[in-house]
């Protein structure tokens, strides 16, 4: 807790980047302003400024989700949408979008066991970005 307030204090007195890696992701998400995530020495993500994003994440549990991501990837309000574990789909959007998200699928008959909604942070991006399929 010391280290990151003098971490920050430096940052800002000296007007300096600060390099770190870490995979405590809430000590991330209360320090740094810029993320790059990285894979085998490349950058395979970079999130320039999480303190503006607009996003939301909806992970829905369902029974096929190979089927399930071909119709919701015809909903256009949407981001982007991955399988990411045997029985969940997460889907990223615009926070303005979800409600009139939802209604498509409703429309469209997309079926699912379970649904949570959640405001990007940086565990969801590390799930997006490493959790891929």
């Amino acid at each position: 807790m010391e280290f990151r307030k003098l971490l920050l204090t430096l940052a800002k007195e000296k007007q300096i980047g600060i390099l770190i890696s870490s995979h405590i992701l809430s000590d991330l998400d209360k320090m740094c302003s810029r993320m790059l995530f990285l894979k085998n020495g490349e950058i395979i993500e970079s999130q320039l400024n999480k303190d503006s994003l607009n996003t939301q994440n909806i992970v829905l549990t369902v029974s096929n989700p190979s089927t399930i991501i071909l119709n919701i990837k015809e909903i256009k309000l949407i981001d982007d949408v991955i399988i990411v574990d045997d029985d969940k789909v997460s889907i990223t959007l615009n926070k303005n979008n979800t409600f009139q998200f939802i209604e498509e699928m409703s429309k469209k008959n997309i079926q699912y066991k379970g649904i949570e909604i959640s405001n990007d942070s940086t565990e969801n991006l590390y799930k997006m970005v490493y959790g891929r399929k």
